[in-house]
């Protein structure tokens, strides 16, 4: 078998070893790669129950972004294996398949809560066998480089990963002697002492239609679910995500998106992406989809042709999904039909990124929407017979005793049939990062239901009046979730949306009892008259 030498990282040549053997080449499916992803929040449940009140679901997602660089790789023919790491717990068992499998190439698909993991995956696995090349990529070695510092690590791949990989992976497969990586763009990686950042490129749209499909068949699909309030429960354990376009062209301040799309937007071809959801219905019986477009809504045109293709396909009578939203987008008159078509298309539920009730707030967020526009968002979206999830933004930079009033006010005005409040984290990257006072930079604790930073104007005013200020962000978050969750208002939304649509009772049934548990049996009658109703 053929052999070929490349340039070494400069601190493995340091360490005394001055070129790596790969045996691939004439046989390229004698090449290795191993792809691997976490899942490590706080919104999984082992029994497949709705158990936290915070955000109304209990979910684990595929990890749809190796999965499409699997896709890619696998059709250059070399041996590819992902592996999705479901808690941190498990990192023992991922060392074991790593090595039972030996790939040539391992590359790591890291947020920023499971760095730690990974590199610790990554040292052990250096100790056992140098020879295998490391690959760090996705949100937190795009916005943190630097950890190219690491010995355990070979490459940092920036941004989206795709076309990277796929040239990263061909010059080490298949060159010859030192090969220059300075050619190969969104690359950092190291030479001779020194740390090389190669130019960034985004992925053309030509070249993003072209990709293949996610490799999904190397997964247990049992291992992902979604149980959420607003579905029936017959569709939580065959669901899948599906992406048709990426990008956001908005510029939120605390958002990483910017970061790995550089505000640029990217669409599939509709055709492309019904094909897609009629594959997943047919092959996995999937009947639950998530759309992972950051801007789903930006477009009102395409929203359409795809609603009346997915009707026309018939396809709206087998399967249901949600998608992210834009207050904004929503609010143009533009939607007032397509809405309708939506729901007919099958849409059961929208997720709005409302952040704020706070006007003052929305703008230091650099946010597009207004809060006219949030009203009346809401009230269309109901109107169409769409459920509504609201994601609420607390602890920002700037936020103060009255923005947090304000927004609890705005609650029961925008009525959600399903309240997520997270805790502002803001990311290396983003424009909230440098404005911030960290109380923890423990990337184990940057997510969204830990306290981080510290807001200056309501440090103080807590400070005036001698309150701890974690312990009062967290009980304003609890209060907030109560107050909502228990109301007579939101009891009889719910009631309204089962009279509508009788298949969603089990899953009303079971939310509600996961909050009366929540909430030390604060619904205890609702729960009660629940239980009594039958389709």
């Amino acid at each position: 078998m053929m052999q070929f030498h490349y340039q070494m990282p400069a601190h493995l040549a340091k360490e005394g070893i001055k070129t790596m053997h790969l045996n691939c080449l004439k046989n390229k499916s004698n090449f290795k790669i191993m792809l691997v992803a976490f899942s490590s929040g706080n919104w999984l449940e082992k029994n497949n129950k709705i158990s936290t009140a915070n955000h109304g679901i209990a979910e684990n997602c595929e990890p749809i972004g190796i999965q499409y660089i699997g896709a890619l790789l696998k059709k250059t023919s070399y041996q590819i294996k992902i592996h999705h790491q479901i808690g941190k717990k498990e990192y023992k068992k991922t060392i074991q398949k790593i090595m039972k499998f030996n790939p040539n190439i391992l590359g790591f698909s890291v947020m920023t809560i499971d760095f730690k993991t990974a590199l610790k995956i990554a040292k052990k696995i250096k100790k056992k066998n140098q020879k295998i090349i490391t690959i760090f990529g996705g949100y937190h070695p795009t916005a943190n480089p630097e950890i190219i510092k690491e010995k355990a690590i070979d490459f940092v791949v920036l941004g989206q990963g795709e076309q990277t990989m796929l040239k990263l992976t061909k010059a080490i497969a298949e060159k010859k002697l030192n090969f220059n990586f300075s050619k190969i763009p969104n690359l950092v990686f190291k030479r001779k002492n020194k740390i090389e950042t190669t130019k960034r490129k985004l992925m053309t749209n030509s070249f993003f239609n072209k990709l293949p499909w996610p490799l999904r068949r190397e997964l247990n699909r049992k291992n992902y679910f979604k149980i959420d309030s607003c579905f029936p429960a017959n569709s939580r354990k065959k669901y899948a995500l599906i992406c048709s376009a990426r990008g956001c062209p908005n510029n939120c301040s605390f958002c990483l998106n910017q970061i790995m799309n550089c505000k640029k937007v990217q669409h599939r071809k509709i055709n492309n992406t019904v094909n897609e959801i009629k594959q997943l219905n047919s092959k996995y019986g999937i009947n639950f989809i998530f759309f992972t477009d950051e801007a789903f809504t930006a477009n009102p045109k395409r929203v359409e042709v795809l609603c009346k293709k997915l009707i026309s396909q018939k396809l709206n009578d087998k399967i249901t999904w949600t998608a992210f939203a834009s207050t904004k987008d929503i609010a143009n008159k533009k939607y007032d039909k397509i809405l309708l078509l939506m729901k007919k298309a099958g849409c059961q539920e929208l997720q709005f990124g409302v952040e704020s009730g706070c006007s003052t707030t929305l703008k230091q967020m650099k946010k597009q929407a207004s809060l006219e526009d949030t009203l009346i968002a809401f009230k269309k979206t109901r109107y169409a017979g769409i459920a509504s999830c609201a994601m609420l933004l607390i602890n920002t930079p700037n936020e103060t005793i009255k923005s947090l009033e304000n927004t609890e006010k705005f609650i029961p005005k925008i009525c959600p049939d399903r309240l997520s409040i997270f805790f502002e984290v803001p990311f290396k990257g983003t424009a909230d990062y440098n404005k911030v006072q960290f109380i923890s930079k423990d990337t184990d604790k940057m997510t969204s239901d830990y306290i981080v930073i510290k807001s200056k104007k309501l440090s103080q005013e807590l400070k005036n009046k001698k309150i701890n200020y974690e312990k009062y962000i967290k009980n304003k978050r609890k209060a907030m979730l109560e107050k909502w969750y228990t109301s007579k208002q939101y009891f009889d939304l719910q009631i309204e949306r089962i009279k509508k649509e009788p298949r969603l009772l089990k899953s009303v049934q079971e939310w509600f009892n996961a909050l009366n548990t929540t909430f030390k049996n604060k619904l205890k009658k609702e729960k009660k008259y629940l239980l009594k109703k039958s389709i």
